[in-house]
């Protein structure tokens, strides 16, 4: 057991180590969404495609996103909807905001039902934002900029799907005073708050330290969980404990011995 414990010891450390690779963005993560929800209060207005209509009224401010189809040929995209390309208006107050090019617009099918902001799929939303702190609230639109164009081609890939760190996006900010801010931020590079104002969408969720995901029942039950858990047992298992005890008495001995003399 003696020669053992020193291989429980070591072993314990690796899988603590890779287990850590996992857990702590994850623990950070949950941190991060329990201190969102203790400051704002973020309503989707068309969470989980409830047919949203695309004008929003917000303190005497009125958000309108209207579309012009193109005319260019409809495409599938990598979820079999049926696009059509048309140029995209935000108004707000009656004024245009934002002129969006080619920007692509579901088909209503049979058995799909694209009314209202459900037209523009996860890439243009709305959102109403409550700041409990400052007790203060605004209207945004988020849009991505980029990665939204994606066709089918015959051998089963996607033509102009782009990762997740390229996509590019766009907050519009609406007060009630009526003042209006516009921020562009990145997949990569954005703040705790504008995670918040991208929608999940058939990637998975949006996560500010990790995006999290389980692919099968391995992870996380066996990676990371079981195997931390194994690691700090065999870690409490190896632990050299004598050899800890001997140093501390050898090191107390020594100490009244000096202050003996």
């Amino acid at each position: 057991m003696r020669r053992l414990k020193p291989i429980l010891f070591i072993t314990g450390l690796v899988l603590l180590g890779i287990s850590m690779l996992y857990t702590a963005p994850e623990m950070l993560e949950r941190q991060y969404q329990q201190e969102m929800a203790d400051t704002y209060a973020i309503t989707e207005i068309n969470e989980l495609a409830t047919d949203a209509p695309t004008d929003y009224y917000f303190r005497g401010n009125t958000i309108r996103t209207e579309h012009t189809l193109t005319g260019e040929e409809p495409y599938l995209d990598g979820w079999d909807r049926i696009v059509h390309p048309a140029d995209l208006t935000i108004f707000i107050n009656g004024e245009a905001a934002e002129f969006l090019n080619d920007y692509p617009v579901l088909q209503k099918q049979d058995f799909d039902r694209f009314d209202g902001l459900n037209q523009y799929g996860d890439y243009l939303s709305y959102w109403l934002i409550e700041d409990k702190t400052a007790d203060s609230e605004f209207f945004a639109v988020t849009y991505r900029l980029n990665g939204y164009r994606t066709k089918q081609i015959d051998d089963g890939y996607m033509k102009g799907e782009l990762p997740r760190e390229e996509l590019r996006y766009k907050l519009i900010a609406i007060h009630p005073d009526g003042s209006v801010n516009k921020e562009p931020f990145s997949y990569s590079d954005k703040s705790k708050l504008q995670t918040q104002l991208i929608s999940a969408n058939y990637n998975g969720t949006v996560g500010y330290y990790t995006d999290s995901s389980y692919p099968n029942v391995l992870v996380p039950l066996v990676y990371p969980w079981l195997t931390s858990g194994i690691g700090i047992l065999f870690l409490l298992i190896g632990f050299p404990y004598r050899r800890l005890i001997n140093t501390l008495r050898r090191a107390t001995r020594n100490k009244s011995a000096n202050s003996s003399t």
